[in-house]
């Protein structure tokens, strides 16, 4: 599971890295919630019951509510991308659709 072909056809730049996949591709959790450390459920702020949303972060799609999310599980926002010891970092990636 060291290497995935389909990916690297969709961003070329990847087969240039020395990335490796860490989990094959999943219904049952999406990016968010493997993130979190969560592989048993869908994190995805809407009101259906089918997915999970942390308690007490508003349920929109926003960067904010995202931001939040994490926040309860003890990250905070930093100022740059740049690596820091002791510190263990998410990405946030927006896509369109995404209001804040």
């Amino acid at each position: 599971m060291d290497k995935a072909i389909h990916l690297e056809l969709r961003y070329p730049n990847l087969a240039k890295t020395n990335y490796t996949v860490t989990s094959p591709k999943s219904q049952e959790y999406n990016c968010f919630a493997w993130a979190a450390g969560d592989k048993e459920r869908w994190w995805q702020p809407t009101p259906e019951e089918e997915f999970y949303w942390v308690d007490g972060v508003p349920l929109e799609e926003t960067l904010s509510a995202y931001i939040l999310a994490y926040q309860t599980l003890g990250y905070e926002p930093c100022d740059g991308a740049y690596l820091e010891l002791g510190y263990e970092k998410r990405l946030l990636r927006c896509f369109y659709g995404i209001k804040d």
